[in-house]
């Protein structure tokens, strides 16, 4: 199996009880043979029948960071900041 998305937002399918603790008995039903994942809902706790299983592999934070997901983060920052400092609303506020 690959993810590519938060743990949480798991394929129905695939996971049909959500979250780490899903993938962890999906994974001992033998529905799936492993796992290669680099983000779980509710880091930095993680089950520790999914951290010492050997059918999971981990990967560190790097899904966006190809040439061009950091060139649009760049562009979606800068598009921000001129919004911003025009006085219009940023295109992606962050809710608080």
């Amino acid at each position: 199996m690959i993810r590519v998305a938060l743990i949480g937002l798991a394929l129905a399918a695939a996971l049909p009880a959500a979250g780490c603790m899903g993938t962890v008995a999906t994974l001992r039903e033998g529905r799936i043979a492993g796992a290669g994942l680099d983000v779980v809902e509710g880091e930095p706790a993680v089950p520790p029948a999914l951290a010492s299983d050997p059918r999971v592999v981990w990967s560190p934070h790097i899904g966006g960071h190809s040439p061009d997901a950091i060139t649009a983060m760049v562009r979606k920052v800068r598009a921000n900041l001129d919004a911003h400092f025009a006085g219009h609303p940023v295109l992606s506020p962050v809710p608080g």
